[in-house]
């Protein structure tokens, strides 16, 4: 319908979702450390290779295929 509001989500309403924080910067020293990163594997899409290889900097990223990928993210 035109016009019609969507859903803002759980967080606009003030709910924390389960298991959750609403603000994860506003940790404190109580909370447990956040566990390392998962290790890349062929479970992985595409999409989510090539974004955790842009936050690491990987070069050529772009052209590589998904085996080359997975090499690079678990490469120290």
């Amino acid at each position: 319908m035109p016009g019609r509001m969507r859903d803002p989500g759980p967080l606009a309403r003030g709910r924390v979702p389960a298991g959750g924080r609403r603000d994860p910067v506003r940790a404190t020293a109580s909370d447990p450390a956040p566990a390392d990163p998962p290790i890349a594997d062929e479970t992985w899409s595409m999409a989510d290779l090539r974004s955790r290889a842009a936050e690491l900097g990987i070069e050529g990223r772009s052209s590589m295929n998904k085996a080359e990928l997975i090499e690079a993210l678990r490469r120290p």
